[in-house]
């Protein structure tokens, strides 16, 4: 074979194997480029995390001259939203109220033998909020 032909066809398979390390270059860099915009479980959950809406547990304690008032009605708004929820007390003047959306909250407790007790616009801001309400009788 002269060197004219040897020094050819080391020149073509010299670019054939640069070419091929240049394809694998690239598809390396694609691969780990595609792993970084991947998002891991831990992000994903905390991307899920800061878009929910926060939720709070409200309670409702109602008493009158320092004791529970058993079995009133308490009923609880979410001001600008369609959320209404009602409630009664407990034996010890207590009312739960779950899953509550974060926000301004509209209170109205009512028993028998006592005035309505009225509470607008209360930030709800907190996982756990405790309003206390004092009933005053007719």
């Amino acid at each position: 074979m002269s060197q004219s032909i040897f020094a050819a066809r080391l020149a073509i398979f010299v670019a054939v194997l640069a070419t091929g390390i240049a394809v694998s270059a690239t598809k390396t860099a694609a691969r780990q480029e595609g792993e970084k915009e991947k998002p891991s479980a831990k992000k994903t959950a905390e991307v899920k995390k800061a878009i929910a809406p926060k939720i709070s547990r409200v309670t409702v304690e109602v008493k009158s001259a320092g004791q529970p008032v058993a079995r009133a009605n308490v009923f609880l708004d979410l001001d600008g939203a369609d959320l209404h929820r009602d409630s009664s007390t407990n034996s010890d003047g207590i009312a739960r109220f779950e899953s509550v959306p974060q926000g301004k909250i509209n209170l109205q407790v009512e028993a028998d033998g006592y005035k309505l007790y009225s509470l607008d616009g209360t930030a709800v801001t907190q996982p756990e909020v405790t309003i206390s309400v004092e009933m005053v009788k007719q």
